[in-house]
């Protein structure tokens, strides 16, 4: 399967395993990657929390629009 794009199932669940334990970061993990895969950010999904719009804008991969 390393050959195979991973599944987005796959992907949110190493992104709460990278979390180890901690849900904050688990549930900033997931949004993350949503932001990543689909532009739920652009959309208006996180227009409601502040903190993480700052957490994703802060990321070193995050993309310049």
């Amino acid at each position: 399967m390393a050959d195979q794009e991973q599944t987005l199932r796959l992907q949110i669940e190493a992104a709460i395993k990278a979390a180890k334990g901690d849900t904050r970061q688990a549930a900033i993990n997931v949004c993350a990657l949503l932001e990543d895969e689909f532009d739920f950010g652009e959309e208006g999904h996180f227009d409601d929390d502040q903190e993480l719009i700052e957490i994703l804008l802060d990321r070193p991969d995050a993309e310049d629009d």
